[in-house]
């Protein structure tokens, strides 16, 4: 019966780490796809404004990045970029063939794109992550059931104790 009440406790506090920690790293990847695309949005942002100038005072477009390119037209884009952007007019992100993917934003005369698959940092990273966070959860398991095995055994020993006692004096 104690062994019961033992092994329920300490499942219980496995099972509520183990949900915790599932919690904890979608969070944490959902955060780092975040930020990765706010830096992408922010780039693109700065490189909007100095185009738009560009095009205001007629000079020659240049950005600051290899990777981000003006297209005078949606026609011009990228013909996976295009065909999505007929269904969806507001999307800015974008997978592209292989393993490309991009991010555009609208200016007031063509776009700018920015093929950014040499940049997605989480991407590359993501078996990283994902062993780290494996093994962060494994150490904080092994907390969680030393914890729980002391509690429930702490838990337990009244309730023992008190079975034995009447017990006794049942037999005698």
């Amino acid at each position: 019966m104690f062994t019961l009440i033992r092994t329920r406790i300490i499942t219980s506090f496995i099972n509520i780490a183990l949900f915790v920690s599932t919690l904890f790293i979608g969070l944490g990847f959902i955060f780092s796809y975040e930020v990765e695309d706010g830096f992408f949005r922010f780039i693109l942002n700065g490189e909007r404004e100095q185009v738009e100038q560009q095009l205001a005072t007629n000079q020659a477009i240049v950005t600051h990045y290899p990777f981000v390119n003006y297209v005078e037209s949606k026609e011009a884009l990228p013909t996976v970029i295009y065909n999505i952007l007929l269904e969806e007019p507001n999307r800015t992100e974008f997978p592209g063939e292989g393993e490309k993917h991009y991010h555009i934003v609208a200016l007031t005369k063509g776009y700018l794109v920015a093929e950014v698959s040499e940049q997605l940092i989480v991407r590359k990273n993501k078996g990283g992550m994902l062993s780290f966070s494996l093994f962060f959860v494994t150490f904080i398991l092994l907390i969680v059931i030393l914890v729980a095995w002391f509690l429930a055994k702490r838990i337990t020993k009244p309730i023992k104790t008190l079975n034995e006692l009447i017990s006794n004096t049942k037999s005698d």
